[in-house]
């Protein structure tokens, strides 16, 4: 009696283990790319919402340094609103003698509005309010634990020279506390994010 054995094949628990090893190899894949795909969202809307921060701070930046920003003044800050002042007293100009002097006959002044129940920033340079921002953002006031989680604030840099909170001052700081989410169409929100920014006039 001869006992031929077939060496070219598998047999039945060498195939059962081969399975089993492929099946977890490709569910560690998986995992992998699913973890990978959560990871790129999440930098995705961070990225998003620090791009947005950064638009506002740098449109509002622009429009002051455009407008040769001489003055701030706060208006106003109660719980609708926020309303600042952005001035150009004078220009210098030359005389008919060849003097220098400051000419205050053409101030100009640029209005900066965060309107807390929109949750919306504008600056108004003279022509209407402009968004700093696309209308699908928001800038959030409060969470919601009633906790104010954005502002824009005044801060003088010599209280004792001039002080913002009761006057206007030729220089300061604005800064900048903003909680910024996005609405979809669909009505999902982003996961509030909270970004500081400070310009010095």
């Amino acid at each position: 009696m001869n006992n031929i054995k077939n060496e070219k094949g598998l047999t039945l628990i060498e195939l059962m283990i081969s399975i089993m090893v492929a099946s977890i190899v490709i569910s560690m894949l998986l995992s992998i790319l699913t973890m990978s795909l959560k990871a790129k969202a999440t930098m995705d809307v961070e990225n998003k919402l620090l791009m947005e921060s950064t638009i506002i701070s740098e449109k509002l930046r622009f429009n002051m340094f455009e407008l040769q920003a001489q003055k701030i003044e706060l208006i106003s800050d109660d719980a609708t609103s926020t309303i600042i002042h952005i001035t150009h007293e004078y220009d210098i100009l030359l005389d008919g003698n060849q003097i220098i002097y400051k000419d205050y006959s053409n101030p100009i002044v640029h209005i900066l509005t965060y309107d807390k129940v929109t949750q919306q920033i504008t600056y108004d340079s003279g022509s209407g309010p402009e968004l700093l921002h696309d209308s699908n953002v928001l800038v959030t006031y409060q969470d919601e634990l009633l906790n104010i989680v954005s502002s824009i604030e005044l801060i003088s840099f010599d209280d004792t020279v001039c002080d913002l909170a009761v006057e206007p001052c030729s220089e300061g700081v604005i800064k900048l506390t903003l909680t910024i989410t996005v609405l979809f169409p669909n009505g999902a929100v982003l996961i509030p994010q909270t970004y500081i920014t400070t310009i010095i006039l």
